[in-house]
């Protein structure tokens, strides 16, 4: 059904795991993507929203803060929000830790002001960090950074999805409806906001229902090759997920079409990652079994699999990937 047609887009536990890994870059492309199949351990951006198992190049997120980006050693790190961050000491982890917030890149390292100024997705780097109301946001070069700096306040809001409005009315009353700061979560490096309490716990309770699929990218655009951000006037609900376009054309494709763009956030082709590595066995998982986990969707074949996939994910993601992502 539409949410606005005619109206004219694991949560942030803050849980942490300590062991010996590296970190990559969260980056993603613009304009023609190549569509590959997703991957639970991807180690780059592929859809619009997915990020790596490694985050900000292997660089110590507080030296980044501090101006002085440093890559971190393999043996001094800290898993949160399911990224692999490193670090170049133990006191730093430990400040990390203390406040992560302060350090995790905003919007997964994409450049507000390209965001804001062009509706491009480009992602910011390292060496062009910028830090504001203590978050950190990563432009794409020096300019830019000079930019960010003059217009702090303006750019420092581009990470707020769907414009404020809350994804919960959305979904379950198909109407725009402005969230509060007062109820403000971060998910997935970008804000969220709920008109009151109850609506926070629902999306506490089903992230996967009320996060926009892609990031609040259109899927329809994606799926033609470009990344543009939808608006919550064009948005859609389809088997209990939000999809938000970004035009009334491709609001009236989606819903023409809604398997066409449903499933392109669907990591591993929806093979259960719990079943394929207890069991030994391709199995696809139940979409009223799954979780968004580093932009993906991932599906299992039973509650059971999921809990057991969120107690240890690492353990689950295949050997080759997590070598390739420099993680032993």
């Amino acid at each position: 059904m539409s949410c606005a047609q005619g109206i004219g887009a694991a949560l942030l536990a803050g849980i942490f795991l300590v062991g010996h890994a590296a970190a990559q870059s969260g980056s993603r492309k613009v304009g023609v993507i190549p569509r590959k199949g997703g991957t639970v351990a991807g180690t780059s951006g592929e859809v619009p929203g997915e990020r790596p198992l490694l985050a900000i190049g292997g660089i110590d997120p507080v030296t980044m803060a501090a101006g002085s980006p440093t890559g971190g050693q393999m043996a001094v790190t800290a898993l949160f929000d399911s990224q692999v961050f490193r670090f170049t000491s133990d006191a730093n982890r430990k400040r990390f830790q203390d406040d992560p917030y302060a350090y995790v890149p905003t919007m997964s390292g994409w450049s507000p002001v390209m965001w804001l100024e062009r509706r491009e997705l480009k992602p910011g780097t390292a060496q062009n960090a910028a830090v504001h109301e203590k978050r950190l946001y990563l432009l794409t070069d020096a300019a830019e950074k000079s930019t960010f700096a003059a217009h702090a306040d303006k750019y420092g809001a581009a990470d707020l999805l769907l414009g404020g409005a809350s994804p919960v009315a959305l979904v379950e009353e198909q109407k725009i409806a402005p969230g509060k700061a007062e109820h403000e979560v971060r998910f997935e490096g970008w804000r969220l906001r709920f008109a009151n309490a109850a609506e926070r716990e629902k999306f506490f309770a089903e992230p996967a229902k009320y996060y926009p699929t892609l990031a609040g990218a259109d899927p329809v655009a994606f799926a033609e090759g470009q990344v543009t951000m939808g608006e919550p006037k064009f948005a859609s609900v389809y088997k209990n997920r939000l999809y938000v376009m970004a035009s009334q054309e491709n609001l009236d494709k989606f819903q023409g079409a809604p398997k066409k763009y449903s499933d392109l956030d669907v990591a591993e082709g929806g093979v259960c990652p719990v079943t394929k590595k207890d069991e030994n066995r391709m199995q696809m998982g139940k979409y009223s079994i799954g979780i968004i986990h580093l932009g993906r969707r991932v599906l299992f074949t039973s509650d059971e699999n999921r809990k057991k996939f969120l107690a240890d994910p690492l353990a689950y993601y295949p050997p080759e990937k997590k070598a390739a992502a420099g993680v032993p």
